[in-house]
């Protein structure tokens, strides 16, 4: 397939006549003129004979949403874990599916996951890839994410799968690899597609693995590193996170959803961040999503989608529950005291801020993308709203928030360019993806059965967390 993370030559484009969901011109109709992949303009009434236009009459346009924690690689396996709680996904994914994918079932579980991602407006993704069982399978990886358009941040994952032979035989191997991987393919950080590093959770490798897997994404100027943190009883300790410089701008915690406030504190004074997975937090027993905790202590804060193996991909569905979950914290104090809630305590505004304009500052793009501001990047959605769903229509940011659904979504544009129109992917071979994701997922399920019966260090760190015996 072809990389577009390549810009064609630039034709100019102009919307014309939409209802803006965000930023200080929110609820005004304006035209947006996009040029060179950026917004150049948004005003009332803009004339360019040299820009193609898009009839943006009875729309609303939102900044791309920001999904600051996926693994699209396990869009192989949709559904897979739609009743399971967390200690079935360490058994059945952790040291189970992820053993036995290939390259191949790689790129197109990430390609998949990606423009399924874009056909439902998330413009800019963080893919915490924790697949990487040899140098091919992070190629794979990569040349998915290229090829399929979208904003992204590739974070090379150094969790070592317990595969029955490993290509990578010790730690240092991988180090080796994200380096080449830095060199030949991310030698820059100003593609649409960048490189990052995903760390292997603190409880599972002793302090010294943690040290050296950041020191590496240190040494190779990596601009985003990210964790799982406080998803399940394990101790976070923040002691640990300090010695092994664990902390900072470049930083996103994931889940968070066990830790105290003084760790919200902690990732504040540091400049880390925050993104919650509510979906996945709540369904599958972690615990109520962070949103609450992350804001009180001013963290940059955003949201993810998680797994598809277990839930919805759609934001909107993310969002809501974020939203309504928050709210139910906020009033619970006074339901306990018998009393009714005097507000909500958080807005559909403050809602489309975590999914947009937070997520970019939770994955560092905020100087880039987030927000509809001239000179930002042109990642944008828009949403029909010649639907009874969404009549008649209230603000725009509840209209988002509350009651529109994916299939509203007309538009999808990353970087200027059009990559979704008229509710349909452009370039994307739907058909013949479908029956590719049919036959890897049975491979896959034919190979995981006779590897079932292997076991690891890995594996024994899982169960001994699962039983309460872990310390």
């Amino acid at each position: 397939m072809l990389d577009k993370t390549r810009r064609e030559p630039d034709r100019k484009l102009l919307i014309k006549g939409t209802q803006l969901a965000a930023g200080r011109h929110a609820d005004e109709i304006v035209d947006i003129l996009i040029a060179n992949g950026k917004i150049a303009d948004i005003a009332p009434q803009i004339d360019a004979t040299d820009a193609e236009v898009l009839d943006g009459n009875q729309t609303l346009a939102t900044p791309g949403f920001v999904d600051g924690h996926r693994h699209l690689w396990q869009t192989n396996l949709r559904g897979m874990l739609a009743n399971a709680v967390l200690a079935d996904y360490y058994r059945g994914v952790r040291v189970g599916y992820a053993t036995v994918y290939t390259p191949d079932d790689v790129y197109l579980g990430v390609y998949a996951g990606a423009v399924d991602a874009l056909r439902d407006g998330v413009t800019t993704v963080l893919d915490h890839c924790h697949i990487i069982n040899s140098p091919e399978h992070a190629d794979a990886a990569a040349s998915a994410l290229k090829d399929a358009g979208i904003r992204a941040i590739f974070c090379y994952g150094f969790y070592a799968p317990p595969v029955k032979n490993p290509v990578f035989r010790q730690r240092h191997d991988r180090y080796h690899d994200v380096g080449r991987i830095r060199r030949d393919l991310f030698p820059s950080d100003d593609g649409l597609v960048t490189l990052g590093a995903a760390l292997t959770e603190q409880w599972l490798v002793p302090e010294d693995v943690t040290a050296d897997e950041v020191r590496t994404a240190h040494d190779l100027n990596l601009r985003n590193v990210t964790l799982h943190v406080g998803a399940n009883p394990a101790k976070t300790d923040i002691e640990r996170f300090r010695s092994t410089k664990c902390f900072g701008p470049a930083f996103t915690y994931s889940h968070c959803v066990s830790c105290q406030a003084a760790f919200f504190k902690f990732a504040a004074e540091t400049g880390s961040a925050v993104v919650s997975t509510p979906e996945t937090e709540l369904g599958m027993g972690m615990g109520f999503p962070s949103t609450n905790k992350a804001l009180e202590a001013g963290t940059r804060f955003g949201l993810g989608i998680d797994i598809v193996s277990f839930g919805n991909g759609d934001m909107l569905t993310t969002t809501r529950l974020a939203l309504q979950t928050a709210r139910a914290l906020h009033c619970q104090p006074s339901v306990l005291a018998d009393k009714m809630p005097e507000s909500a305590g958080f807005s559909t505004k403050d809602a489309l801020t975590w999914a947009t304009s937070g997520g970019a500052g939770a994955v560092g793009l905020a100087d880039k993308i987030g927000s509809l501001e001239v000179g930002k990047q042109a990642d944008l959605v828009l949403f029909t709203t010649d639907r009874l769903s969404l009549s008649p229509l209230s603000d725009a940011a509840t209209a988002i928030v509350m009651h529109a659904r994916s299939n509203d979504i007309d538009t999808v544009i990353v970087d200027g360019q059009v990559r979704v129109r008229g509710g349909e992917l452009i370039g994307v071979d739907i058909k013949g993806l479908l029956p590719k994701l049919e036959e890897s997922k049975r491979l896959i399920l034919d190979r995981v059965q006779q590897a079932r019966s292997e076991q690891s260090n890995m594996s024994k760190a899982y169960e001994s967390l699962i039983s309460g015996k872990n310390e």
